[in-house]
């Protein structure tokens, strides 16, 4: 009886097991109504839970979260706060971006988190002694500042021993004092126990500051179980499986087996998963990548949704950075070079493909030459470059446009027979408008589909709208949105033959013209700390080829139904011209 009386009085003064982080905030936190996928009682992923226990572990001084939307990153760090307030208190300090976002930080998640929490409302909510401000709060032992990263009054006075740093990668460039995390990381080594957090969705490559920190961490990634092979890999944008227009089909591909999983087994993988280190990173720096793929608050439909439609430069640009949680580089989807191009052409003459359904031919106008492509297609989306003309001569005069008007009544022979004429044309008005209207008008008068165009740049234009009605032109110019054709260009140049997209090049043309392909190349312009893609050119290389192509491409998206083969029985004249006519209202 007297060794069980000594046992209870020993059991009782043992300390309680040390709850992991993650463990406490589940007994503790409530979720408030708003902005949370699952308010009331806090119930974390098992994504969240590792990234909020890493805080605990002996060895780490700085936690890097590059993670996509959707990743459950908000209430990781609301947690970790939290948690410091109980369990660890000491100085703290939160740093926004800007102050605007420091103060609705406080309003819009702190301050609801700790009305809808008894443990935090009791240690820092209304009644009790502490400040309780939209700067800062204060609990026994502890205090919490919040700062904007333009202020660097804000960052260096007092000592931190949690330090939360959110959205890095728009933080300011900093002064000659520093950046502001490396300011802000100067007031943690007072504490030998010092934690700190640097979150942040990347933005570009060339500036991400996450992408700079992950590269010295030891990239955890989340890993995941095939129920099929039991091959454990993490969740990469590799093994999104789906057909494009048909999102809601997505399934997760495993690499190793080649099983396809649904979206139900995907979630049950997902909750099964683990953190696993992928390098060896520097000594105190863990890191944790994650993109939509391992969320249980997105789905394999949504993502398949978002990389469907991701048809603009802007929007691959938020694709990379928001669903894979990757920083973005406008240049990494191309790399050109004249030799490749002219490696890549193949033998090009008639009888051509008899895959091709239409052609359609694209003029370029210098001041003493006209030149033009003629680009087939197949309704595969395969296309195929089957000449570039230069016909000479002053365009301000009549000849070099009777003569092109020559070039684009050719029809082209295919394998199987037919015969098949320009099925479209444009040509580009942003030289001689007149001359370009005026030729125009006599295509149309011959029954033939004919537009003038101007190009615009702008990442967010539309790849052809129609414009206003322009002074020297008689029809309204189509409006060419060309950072993103030629984007679209370029890559098509660089997809293997035989795929849907891809353009084969015709051997019979010199290299001067394979020179002109590779002629332009995307890069960085930084404004304002801030990178605007632009497309910049040699001055010692024309381009004129792929002025040529990039027309032509936007020409193909306004022929959706072939004409008739020149030898295939021919539809009534009346029904032809309705036909054209139509086309031809939106440039009337």
């Amino acid at each position: 009886m007297t060794l069980m009386i000594v046992g209870a009085f020993l059991d009782a003064l043992r300390p309680a097991p040390k709850m992991l982080p993650s463990e406490w905030a589940e007994a503790n936190l409530n979720l408030p109504q708003g902005n949370n996928a699952r308010p009331g009682a806090l119930r974390l992923t098992k994504l969240q839970r590792g990234m909020i226990d890493a805080i605990d572990e002996p060895d780490a001084k700085i936690v890097v979260y590059m993670l996509s939307a959707q990743s459950g990153k908000s209430t990781a760090i609301d947690c970790i706060l939290a948690n410091a307030v109980i369990n660890d208190p000491g100085p703290c300090l939160h740093v926004s971006p800007t102050e605007s976002k420091a103060f609705a930080y406080v309003r819009e998640r702190l301050d609801p988190l700790i009305a809808a929490s008894p443990a935090l409302r009791a240690a820092v909510g209304a009644g009790t002694k502490g400040v309780d401000s939209k700067s800062s709060k204060s609990w026994p032992g502890g205090s919490l500042a919040v700062a904007s990263s333009f202020k660097n009054d804000d960052l260096a006075s007092k000592a931190i021993k949690l330090l939360l740093m959110d959205e890095i990668d728009r933080f300011s460039k900093g002064t000659v004092e520093g950046s502001p995390i490396d300011i802000a990381l100067a007031r943690t080594k007072t504490f030998n126990n010092a934690r700190t957090i640097l979150a942040s969705t990347p933005t570009w490559d060339k500036t991400s500051k996450i992408a700079a920190w992950i590269e010295r961490s030891d990239k955890r990634k989340f890993f995941v179980e095939c129920p099929d092979c039991h091959d454990w890999a993490p969740l990469d944008k590799s093994r999104l499986h789906f057909t494009p227009g048909k999102p809601e089909q997505a399934r997760l591909a495993c690499l190793e087996c080649g099983a396809l999983h649904t979206e139900a087994q995907r979630l049950h993988m997902v909750r099964k998963g683990e953190w696993r280190a992928t390098a060896i990173g520097e000594p105190g720096v863990v890191g944790f990548m994650a993109n939509e793929l391992a969320s249980e608050f997105s789905s394999l439909a949504r993502v398949a949704a978002a990389v469907d439609g991701a048809d603009t430069l802007n929007k691959r640009r938020v694709l990379e950075n928001l669903t894979w949680g990757l920083p973005f580089s406008e240049t990494s989807e191309i790399s050109l070079q004249p030799g490749d191009l002219q490696a890549r052409a193949e033998p090009t003459q008639e009888p051509y493909s008899a895959a091709i359904t239409t052609i359609v031919a694209a003029t370029d106008v210098q001041s003493d030459r006209l030149e033009t492509t003629f680009l087939a297609s197949s309704k595969a989306g395969e296309r195929w470059i089957l000449d570039h003309v230069i016909v000479m001569g002053d365009v301000s005069g009549r000849k070099v446009w009777d003569d092109l008007d020559a070039l684009l009544s050719r029809t082209f022979k295919i394998e199987d027979g037919r015969e098949l004429p320009v099925s479209a044309s444009i040509c580009d008005a942003g030289f001689q408008i007149t001359a370009v209207s005026d030729h125009v008008t006599r295509q149309r008068a011959k029954g033939r589909r004919a537009f003038a165009s101007v190009g615009r740049a702008g990442f967010d234009r539309a790849t052809v709208q129609v414009g206003s009605q322009t002074k020297g032109a008689r029809h309204r110019l189509l409006i060419l949105g060309v950072d993103n054709i030629k984007l679209d260009a370029q890559k098509a140049l660089t997809l293997p033959l035989g795929t849907p997209g891809a353009i084969h090049l015709p051997d019979h043309l010199e290299s001067d013209y394979f020179d002109q392909l590779a002629s332009e190349r995307l890069e960085s312009n930084f404004v304002r700390g801030y990178s605007r893609p632009r497309w910049t050119k040699d001055a010692s290389v024309r381009n004129e080829s792929f002025d040529t192509l990039v027309y032509a491409l936007a020409v193909t998206t306004l022929v959706k139904t072939p004409l008739p083969a020149i030898n295939a029985p021919k539809k009534p004249a009346t029904d032809l011209a309705a036909r054209v006519a139509r086309l031809q209202q939106i440039t009337a």
